[in-house]
């Protein structure tokens, strides 16, 4: 064959190719393809004046590939067979089948909620790969923002541009310390002002700082200037282990408060929740996959009490 290059041959042309070379015969051929006889024909002529070479050598009883056709034989049913690969490939990605979604996270959630959530996407799609990269919010926006993670969960903080923050879920913030804590068997429910007096780690919520300013100023101070601010709740949790200390924190904050000998208590007056936001790129469209892992994300904040932000739209 020529070594210059051919344009023009069609994927039909192909097809046609393969089924009269694999059958032997224009007209069962044709009815394989799904092809008229003059249709086919006319595709084979086609393709021999793209080559420019015969590719078969018809007789009236029967049809024999010529040696160009036998030397082209191989090469078009590999590229018919990695063509049909690529799109059945490209179109289970689009279905959510298979493919990889990648996430990006807050610490406390990453480390309470999105094990279950895990677990459940994988079970519905077993072929789907996730990336979970952990940050804080301002770095899970800038994450969306830069197209490192296809979307990330953030707490409360301050706008990215393109970056959308839709309030996803939010989880009440109160009261973490040892089950042999005097304040985790109190006979009534807790207030801020219970708190007044004991060591307390904060997580450097400052909005929960000046809320809690009005109603027990003196918690407030302590939350203001305790000896250490953690954003890691593993490492709080560490510290806890050493002395009496409590922790004022967001209830999904906990990794797991029903192993270790934790517990966790509301409190009121004031009463306070964390707002988690589901952020995305603006100008990006969610693929089925990270729709389905939202979803189980969804699911499993429901699942521990969460109170689910209504009407949330994955276009």
């Amino acid at each position: 064959m020529s070594g210059l290059p051919v344009t023009g041959v069609t994927l039909r042309q192909i097809r046609a190719f393969i089924a009269v070379a694999k059958i032997g015969s224009f007209t069962r051929a044709a009815d394989t393809i799904g092809l008229s006889q003059p249709a086919l024909t006319g595709c084979i002529r086609q393709l021999e004046d793209q080559l420019g070479v015969p590719l078969f050598e018809r007789t009236t009883r029967h049809v024999e590939l010529t040696m160009f056709g036998s030397d082209f034989l191989p090469s078009a049913e590999r590229i018919v067979r990695e063509l049909d690969s690529a799109m059945m490939s490209l179109k289970a990605i689009g279905a959510g089948q298979s493919g990889r979604v990648s996430m990006a996270s807050i610490g406390s959630i990453a480390s309470s909620l999105l094990p279950h959530a895990l677990a459940s996407f994988t079970e519905k799609y077993p072929l789907v790969g996730v990336d979970v990269s952990e940050d804080h919010s301002e770095g899970v926006r800038r994450k969306v923002l830069e197209s490192e993670a296809e979307f990330g969960l953030s707490g409360m903080t301050e706008p990215v541009p393109d970056v959308e923050a839709i309030p996803f879920f939010s989880d009440p913030i109160g009261l973490f310390c040892r089950e042999d804590h005097p304040l985790a068997t109190f006979d009534r429910p807790l207030r801020w002002a219970d708190l007044s007096g004991l060591e307390i780690l904060n997580m450097g919520h400052e909005t929960q700082i000046r809320s809690v300013a009005e109603h027990a100023p003196d918690v407030a101070i302590r939350l203001s200037s305790t000896t250490y601010k953690v954003r890691n709740p593993h490492a709080l949790v560490a510290l806890l282990r050493q002395g009496n200390a409590i922790a004022a924190m967001p209830r999904l904050s906990i990794p797991d408060s029903k192993q270790g000998g934790w517990t966790f208590r509301t409190l009121s007056s004031p009463t306070l929740n964390r707002e988690i936001f589901l952020c995305r790129h603006r100008r990006t469209t969610l693929s089925p996959s990270a729709k389905g892992l939202i979803a189980a994300i969804r699911d499993s904040a429901e699942v521990t009490g969460a109170a689910l932000a209504e009407n949330i739209e994955l276009a």
